[in-house]
């Protein structure tokens, strides 16, 4: 074999290269908390805060109804209706732990 060909074994190719960032990527997040941010866009235009017709308030609400995120906060409502300050928690509570 010549060199270039044991060069052309030896480098990756585009697919090699995505699998083995994709695989880091897997094992970073498999050590952390993940948090996820949902984008909502605003508006169909572009347009900037305080320009009228910014907000489109059909939008965001289908966008909110198709991620989920109203059903979320409905099932957190009926689970969790009211949510105590930890103070409070622990001067009501405490009595209970002896």
């Amino acid at each position: 074999t010549t060199a270039s060909q044991r060069q052309r074994l030896w480098s990756a190719t585009v697919g090699t290269r995505f699998k083995g960032q994709l695989d880091s990527l897997m094992a970073t997040i498999k050590t952390t908390h993940v948090h996820y941010v949902r984008c909502i866009k605003p508006n169909a235009k572009a347009l900037a805060a305080g320009e009228e017709e910014a907000f489109d308030r059909h939008l965001v609400t289908e966008q909110l109804r198709c991620g989920g995120m109203l059903e979320a906060v409905r099932i957190a409502r009926a689970a969790y209706p009211h949510r105590l300050p930890v103070e409070t928690f622990k001067r009501l509570f405490e009595p209970l732990l002896g």
